[in-house]
């Protein structure tokens, strides 16, 4: 009887733990395109915000959805100068992969 509570508690203890080694920190990095590398699937832009690198380069991956105005679109329309808002996951801001690209207007003066 200890002998299979002991293994349920080493399990479980497996689980959580894997559970939490995989999970992301969510960020959200506001700013202009530099330049879209299709081949490589990074996205280079700049942001103003001071809690970031002044350049940040994010991997996109298949899974990431790129939209302008709710409606998806492909990865060709970051061209360089478009404002973006992008949510990502990562362990910090210099290792992370974009879920969501939004092309937003820029911001009025």
């Amino acid at each position: 009887m200890r002998s299979r509570f002991l293994w349920a508690v080493v399990l479980a203890a497996l689980v959580f733990g894997a559970a939490r080694a995989s999970a992301h920190d969510k960020f959200r990095f506001i700013g202009t395109v530099v330049k879209m590398d299709i081949k490589k699937s990074v996205l280079t832009m700049k942001t103003n915000d001071k809690a970031y690198p002044p350049v940040l380069e994010i991997d996109i991956t298949r899974k990431t959805r790129i939209e302008r105005s709710g409606a998806k679109v492909a990865a060709a329309d970051l061209k360089p100068g478009v404002h973006v808002v992008v949510d990502a996951l990562g362990d910090d801001y210099f290792d992370v992969a974009a879920v969501l690209v939004r092309i937003v207007p820029p911001p009025s003066k």
